[in-house]
């Protein structure tokens, strides 16, 4: 027995860590089997009822005109790409029971199947879209569809916008991709979706329905399931090899709990901090900066994925009606020279005020990237947040991105946004002058959407970059699991929230039966 472990305390048969999109569903899940004793744990506070939920939790989004407090998120700054010293974006996480599916735009956009499939091909044959897709709709209960391709039963409320119900400016957007010869597809977690469509919501009368309303409030009664809030998780504790419980502190007291398995849930940016500052990760990087090694970890950390995007600017005409919700409606479509289907999309937004003048800025986002950059420690102090990197700067992802600027500039164009549109204010024709100005700009203005994942990448052991096996277990270690969209080894083609909810439900089979024996 070393230095860093004797857990002792309080005993459990699981520890979860992290009480987010798939923390708190992991939670939900195990907990089914009375036999099962699970511990979950979360950083921020914990709301036992809708009727407990603050306001912001329950309705605000991030970057909307009433955001979420600061209590319920932690905001990390991320360069954009650090060889143009671009930066920094802030990527805002949940700290709250229910993670960022608490704070999100309830936007309920799954995977394709190709993104599953990739992953399968990869090593990880349980990924592949067919094992995943009863994952989905045990989950769903969509409103609007049915068959093969969208569940009913789950505890997930899903539905969509009609477009006759949003505004005049949302209604010449889909107008305006259907002139371009874009089809009009209702249903865009259908396998095939392309083209123009309503995004899928996870909300009931406005509500964001997070994974602590839909899977954790209802089963609070089991006497197996405990839930503590306000706990920050310092390090994992250690016997050997085997990871044996965790040391936190709340409330000003630190405690030991001890566990036949533990879960790391903490999301793309925790659970590598978490790795890391317990000494598994690079050897080198945790060496330079006096972080007694464990476990040589070389992946932990690498592998940053994101949705870098960039925004095409137009001046809105003065009187307009407008909302400060995001408009649930996106283009998807493929690139000219892409290699792969369906790896772009755009998206309008009508909230953007500059100077206190409205302007609408469509998003043109890159679904699958070449990019790719890395999350490391600056400090041994836990209190000291990670850099971030993510270095977007792969002349692939800027050939697509100048398709995507000139195709969202035909858009704007389209006479369906003639009384609702005036002038481009960026790019410029200038930047657009040639395709050296236009990477200029395009560099100076990147930015990434709120999807970081990849920094515990899953893969086999012969994958010198694999941080887990395909059934989450951490490589070389025992008692031990990372469950949430680090795991991925590339982003989805889509908002990561459901499909990393999806992973909760697809790992607790496996923990369970761990337990088992």
């Amino acid at each position: 027995m070393d230095s860093s472990s004797s857990a002792g305390g309080m005993q459990y048969d699981v520890i979860i860590v992290g009480a987010g999109s798939a923390g708190g569903i992991l939670a939900s899940r195990v907990s089914e089997d009375p036999n099962i004793s699970v511990l979950l744990l979360e950083e921020g506070p914990d709301y036992r009822t809708l009727g407990e939920t603050p306001e912001d939790v329950q309705r605000y989004q991030l970057q909307s005109g009433r955001s979420v407090e600061d209590r319920h998120r932690r905001d990390f700054q991320a360069l954009i790409n650090s060889s143009q010293e671009r930066g920094a974006k802030t990527m805002h996480r949940g700290h709250v029971v229910g993670g960022t599916s608490a704070i999100n735009g309830a936007f309920y956009l799954r995977g394709l199947p190709e993104d599953f499939d990739e992953w399968a091909a990869l090593g990880n044959d349980e990924w592949a879209f067919t094992k995943v897709l009863p994952y989905f709709l045990k989950m769903e209960n969509d409103t609007d569809y049915g068959g093969d391709f969208h569940g009913k039963r789950g505890p997930l409320p899903i539905h969509r916008l009609p477009l006759e119900s949003l505004l005049p400016s949302v209604q010449a957007f889909h107008q305006a991709c259907v002139s371009l010869g874009y089809p009009s597809f209702p249903d865009m977690n259908h396998p095939e979706a392309h083209g123009v469509g309503m995004l899928p919501l996870n909300k009931v009368g406005g509500v964001r329905i997070n994974t602590a309303i839909a899977y954790l409030n209802p089963n609070r009664h089991r006497v197996n399931l405990t839930i503590r809030g306000n706990v920050n998780v310092r390090r994992l504790l250690f016997e050997g090899n085997k990871c044996v419980g965790v040391e936190a502190e709340s409330g000003g007291e630190t405690f030991r709990v001890s566990a036949n398995q533990t879960v790391l849930s903490a999301g793309a940016i925790g659970s590598p901090f978490l790795l890391m500052h317990s000494g598994i990760g690079p050897a080198a990087d945790l060496e330079s900066l006096g972080i007694a090694v464990r476990h040589d970890l070389p992946g932990v950390g690498g592998n940053l994925r994101n949705h870098p995007s960039v925004n095409v600017t137009y001046r809105e005409r003065p009187g307009l009606e407008r909302d400060y919700l995001t408009n649930p409606i996106l283009l998807r479509y493929s690139a000219a020279d892409s290699h792969t289907a369906r790896d772009m999309t755009i998206t309008p937004d009508y909230r953007a005020l500059i100077d206190g003048v409205p302007h609408v800025n469509f998003s043109v986002h890159a679904e699958l990237p070449e990019s790719a950059g890395r999350l490391y420690l600056t400090s041994a102090d836990m209190d000291v947040q990670p850099a971030l990197d993510f270095e977007i700067s792969h002349p692939r992802d800027l050939l697509r991105f100048r398709e995507g600027v000139r195709l969202t500039i035909r858009l704007a164009e389209d006479p369906a946004f003639r009384d609702i549109l005036t002038e481009r204010i960026t790019p410029t024709d200038a930047d657009l002058v040639s395709d050296e100005s236009f990477d200029r700009w395009l560099l100076e203005n990147m930015t990434a959407a709120q999807h970081t994942s990849g920094t515990c990448k899953m893969g086999p052991a012969s994958d010198p970059n694999a941080v887990v096996d395909q059934h989450c277990a951490v490589h070389g270690l025992e008692g031990l699991r990372v469950v949430d969209a680090s795991i991925m080894p590339n982003v989805v083609r889509s908002n990561p929230n459901a499909s990393t909810m999806m992973m909760g439900e697809r790992a607790a089979e496996w923990v369970r039966e761990n337990v088992r024996g």
